[in-house]
């Protein structure tokens, strides 16, 4: 809900006590330890349990998190990946994504989206953006489309699910699959569908920052087709078939034991920290809509999203307003500040890029504000009072 006006105005005048204790104020952007602390006992004692087992790759901790995945996010196959760069790069190889190919992506991204199309050889080529969720925007999609077309990647970014439905049209009339990056978006859900069950396959991030964040790099891929989870499987231990047995050219993209089973501790917690996290992006805009030179995020097509992000629009004073928080103590972050097709790795190894109007825009104008479970009330208080104290400064 949103602030009341006297919760706001405490954090503002000369005298109170958040300005007068402005400069030992540090409000984070992310802080996992606040909810990792009330399992520590749980957690030390899985630490334990898995040292002891002498278990550290693959085996009984790994299958367990992935049932528990495939029954939470209610699909067929859940295969554990050591990051969410690998799971996208297993899951193109695994769809035979080569040289010549061009796969269709949103230039508004973490550049692991793309790189990995890279660096299969094949082209990414960057579509242009909605103006209002920051997804792929299927006209500029269905634009793209060419005889090498052989996949799109929907970037489920900042975990909005965008036109998802749409985008899945597309690539069926098409004959492509479509590859959800749902690496921010572990929770998000369109009618009861959740993000990453919905096309050929769904690939997550449990980077620590994501709504499902573990204690370093791990991730995974989700998806229906049971022959792509064999492929996958086989692809994350080196193309391995049999012991001693290697059919095609695989990777080392294996999820580590210990990494799986920590998360197998969290996820129980998962929609209640998501839960949190929608109030608090549910605070943010009804505190922050009307704002002098502010536009807060909205979500397309009913889209219940996890938040792996909160970030608000600011045409004309974004970097501004980003020293002014950061001055305050507030830390912020500017996902993404120039797009994929800007990147100077790009310049030879994509498409000759689309009209990127909304993209470039989007890129110059986001900047994201404190989200996590555990952020509290005062704390969110105090980020709201200096972005409008700002806005009003500025307008």
């Amino acid at each position: 809900m949103a602030l009341p006006q006297a919760a706001i105005s405490e954090c503002v005048g000369e005298s109170s006590p958040a300005t007068s204790l402005k400069s030992k104020w540090r409000v984070p952007l992310l802080d996992p330890t606040r909810t990792n602390a009330l399992l520590e006992e749980e957690l030390a004692e899985t630490f334990k349990r898995v040292i002891r087992s002498g278990r550290y790759i693959l085996g009984p901790e790994v299958e367990a998190l992935e049932a528990a995945v495939s029954t939470w996010l209610g699909t067929r196959e859940c295969i554990g990946m050591s990051s969410g760069t690998d799971a996208l790069l297993a899951t193109l190889m695994a769809l035979d994504v080569g040289p010549g190919d061009e796969i269709v992506t949103s230039p508004l991204t973490f550049v692991s989206t793309a790189e990995a199309v890279a660096r299969l050889g094949a082209t990414p080529v960057f579509a242009d953006v909605c103006p209002r969720c920051h997804c792929l925007d299927p006209n500029s999609v269905s634009a793209l489309f060419g005889a090498r077309t052989r996949a799109v990647i929907a970037v489920h970014l900042f975990g909005q699910l965008g036109h998802i439905d749409e985008l899945l049209r597309l690539a069926d009339d098409r004959n492509v699959p479509l590859v959800e990056d749902a690496c921010q978006a572990f929770g998000s859900n369109l009618g009861g569908r959740n993000a990453g069950t919905l096309g050929t396959a769904g690939c997550f991030s449990f980077f620590p920052s994501k709504p499902l964040g573990g204690f370093g790099d791990a991730g995974l891929v989700c998806t229906n087709d049971r022959l792509l989870a064999e492929r996958l499987r086989s692809l994350r231990s080196h193309g391995r078939v049999g012991m001693h047995h290697f059919a095609q050219l695989g990777g080392n993209f294996r999820i580590d034991a210990l990494q799986a089973a920590l998360l197998g501790v969290l996820l129980p917690h998962v929609q209640n920290w998501i839960v949190a996290r929608r109030e608090l992006a549910r605070t943010y805009t009804e505190s922050l809509s009307g704002s002098p030179g502010i536009t807060t995020p909205a979500c397309c097509n009913l889209t219940e999203s996890a938040w792996g992000a909160y970030s608000i629009r600011v045409p004309q004073f974004r970097d501004e307003l980003a020293a002014y928080l950061r001055s305050s103590g507030i830390e912020t972050a500017i996902y993404y500040p120039r797009t994929l097709a800007e990147q100077p790795l790009f310049a030879d190894r994509s498409a000759a890029p689309a009209v990127l109007g909304h993209a470039v825009k989007t890129a110059r104008e986001i900047i994201s504000l404190p989200i996590f479970p555990g952020l509290t009330p005062i704390e969110q208080n105090y980020v709201v009072s200096r972005i409008r104290q700002f806005c009003q400064k500025m307008a």
